[in-house]
C-alpha cells in the first residue's frame, strides 16, 4: 500500500512538471508563430480552442510525465525503503 501511494504521488508530481513544461513550450511556440506572422492552428475540444501545440506533442508530454514519474518513483522507492540509503537511516557517529 505504501509503495503504491509513493509511486502514485511521484507520477502526479512528474505530470505536474510536464504540465509546467507544456505551458512554457506553448508560450515559446506562440511567440515564435506570432513574431513570424504565421497562422496559429488550435487544437479544439468541445468546440473550444484549447492548445496551439500539436496533439502528438501534448500526448507525448503527458505520457512522458507518467512514465518518468513511475520510473523515478520505483527507483527512489528501492533506494529509500529497500536499500535504506536515506539520511534518516544513517546513524550519527560520535
Amino acid at each position: 500500500m505504501k509503495k503504491t501511494i509513493y509511486i502514485t504521488l511521484s507520477i502526479i508530481f512528474w505530470v505536474l512538471i510536464a504540465l509546467i513544461a507544456h505551458s512554457l513550450i506553448e508560450i515559446y511556440f506562440l511567440k515564435q508563430l506570432l513574431a513570424s506572422g504565421s497562422f496559429v492552428e488550435w487544437t479544439y475540444f468541445n468546440n473550444r480552442a484549447v492548445c496551439a501545440l500539436p496533439l502528438v506533442l501534448q500526448i507525448g508530454l503527458l505520457a512522458g510525465g507518467v512514465i518518468i514519474g513511475y520510473i523515478i518513483g520505483s527507483i527512489w522507492w528501492r533506494l529509500v525503503y529497500v536499500e535504506k540509503k536515506h539520511w534518516r537511516f544513517y546513524k550519527k557517529k560520535k
